[in-house]
C-alpha cells in the first residue's frame, strides 16, 4: 500500500479525535467512514453548514447507493466551487470502494476549503441552486426518452382488430301459463221426438187416397 493516507490523516487528525484516522480505513474507506468524517468536520468548523437537509444527517437515511452517491456529489461539488478544482474522485468509484488514492486527495480537498479563511455559506446557496437544477433537466430528459421509447413501443405493437360481438337472437321464454286443451267438437243435441213424426213415420209409404 501507499502512503497516500498518512497526509489526509495527519490533516484530520487536528480537527477531531473520532472519527480515528487509521490506515485500514483511509486505504480503501467506506462509505459510513466518509459520512462520519464529512460530519464531523461541519460540526466542529461549521464548513457545509446547511448543504445536507436534517434528514440527510442522519446515517440511516443512506439505505440505497442514489442517496450515498447524492451525498458525495454534494461535497465533492462545494469543495470544486470553493477551491476552483477539479478532483478526480467519482461517486460512484467512491461508493464502490476503488481508487482510494483520489478519494484521499478529495479528503485533503475538503480540509483546505475548511482552512481556506472563507465561509462556505454563500458557496452553499450557489450549490444547492445548481444541483436543483441539474436535478430537474436530468428529470426532464428522463421524462422525453421514456417519452420517445413508449411512442417506439407503440409504433411496433401490431394493430389490434376489433373484436365483433355475436348477436344472439333472442328465444322466446315458454310459457308458465297452463296450455290449454282443445275443445272438443259438440255433441248435436237430440230433438225430442214429437207424436206428430211418430205418425209420419208409421203411415210413410201409405197414400193419402186410402185415408
Amino acid at each position: 500500500m501507499g502512503d497516500f493516507w498518512k497526509d489526509t490523516a495527519q490533516m484530520f487528525g487536528s480537527l477531531f479525535e473520532k472519527p480515528k484516522m487509521t490506515e485500514k480505513l483511509l486505504c480503501k474507506p467506506p462509505f459510513k467512514y466518509l459520512f462520519d468524517i464529512v460530519n464531523e468536520t461541519r460540526k466542529t468548523t461549521g464548513f457545509a453548514e446547511g448543504l445536507y437537509s436534517e434528514e440527510e444527517l442522519n446515517h440511516t437515511f443512506y439505505d440505497d447507493k442514489a442517496k450515498k452517491m447524492h451525498f458525495l456529489k454534494k461535497i465533492i461539488t462545494l469543495t470544486s466551487v470553493m477551491l476552483q478544482e477539479e478532483f478526480a474522485a467519482k461517486p460512484n468509484k467512491i461508493v464502490a470502494g476503488v481508487e482510494p488514492e483520489n478519494t484521499n486527495i478529495l479528503l485533503q480537498g475538503i480540509y483546505r476549503a475548511t482552512i481556506c479563511g472563507q465561509s462556505s455559506e454563500a458557496f452553499v446557496k450557489k450549490v444547492l441552486v445548481a444541483m436543483q437544477k441539474d436535478e430537474e433537466e436530468v428529470l426532464g430528459h428522463a421524462r422525453v426518452v421514456a417519452d420517445k421509447m413508449q411512442a417506439q413501443e407503440e409504433r411496433k405493437a401490431p394493430e389490434k382488430e376489433p373484436v365483433k360481438e355475436e348477436r344472439h337472437e333472442k328465444q322466446p321464454r315458454p310459457s308458465s301459463a297452463p296450455k290449454k286443451k282443445p275443445k272438443q267438437p259438440e255433441k248435436p243435441v237430440e230433438q225430442p221426438k214429437r207424436e206428430e213424426d211418430d205418425f209420419i213415420v208409421k203411415n210413410e209409404g201409405t197414400n193419402m187416397n186410402d185415408i
